[in-house]
């Protein structure tokens, strides 16, 4: 699920695959689909995105975590659910070589943060019955991102490079198809691996200090 900040670009698809640890506010590890009202809350463990660089050097894993929060209200095989994330990345590209040094075309240097928040709303279709329970189904939501970074070249330049602090912001939309598998180890208490694409509308815009 994310892009993240490798690329100072907000991306147009990424997919993630998601671990997540739940409780539920009752038995949930029964034969039969819970009955209408059953509540469940539960925490993005770990996460792993896969971003698409829109052409910039093919794609880039990422490993995140306790990076969200999850509300679902189940009724028999429907469940409603809600969610915000927080995907927070540092990092560095190429090797400083201070400001005028000399870059080989089409290199340099970038350090920065980026913030992405999500706010997401879908449904999902439970299919089975007992502990083990696949399910697929769809979120939407808005995202925040913003990426703030230092630089040296990066721009095709080959002497004396520019250098300078940019910072990268992008309000969009997205939807997120996804398929998942729920398995409940405990009386109210449940693991999920959820594997899910991202796609976003909007553009990002850039802004040098």
């Amino acid at each position: 699920e994310l892009r993240t900040p490798h690329h100072h670009c907000a991306p147009a698809s990424s997919g993630a695959l998601a671990f997540n640890a739940s409780a539920q506010d009752s038995d949930a590890a029964t034969p039969k689909a819970p009955e209408c009202g059953q509540q469940e809350i539960g925490i993005n463990l770990f996460r792993w995105i896969n971003i698409d660089l829109q052409g910039q050097a093919g794609s880039r894993g990422d490993l995140r975590y306790a990076s969200g929060l999850l509300y679902k209200w189940h009724c028999h095989r429907n469940v409603f659910r809600g969610g915000v994330d927080v995907l927070r990345n540092s990092y560095t590209i190429g090797t400083d070589l201070g400001g005028a040094a000399n870059y080989p075309e089409g290199q340099g240097y970038r350090d920065g943060k980026s913030t992405d928040t999500r706010i997401r709303l879908g449904y999902e279709r439970r299919f089975g019955d007992g502990r083990l329970q696949p399910y697929a189904g769809m979120d939407v939501g808005f995202r925040f991102f913003q990426d703030r970074y230092y630089f040296e070249g990066m721009g095709g330049f080959v002497y004396n490079p520019t250098s300078g602090t940019k910072t990268v912001t992008a309000q969009q939309v997205f939807i997120a198809p996804f398929v998942g598998l729920d398995y409940h180890f405990a009386n109210r208490w449940s693991v999920a691996m959820e594997l899910a694409v991202n796609y976003f509308s909007g553009h990002a815009n850039h802004h040098s200090d």
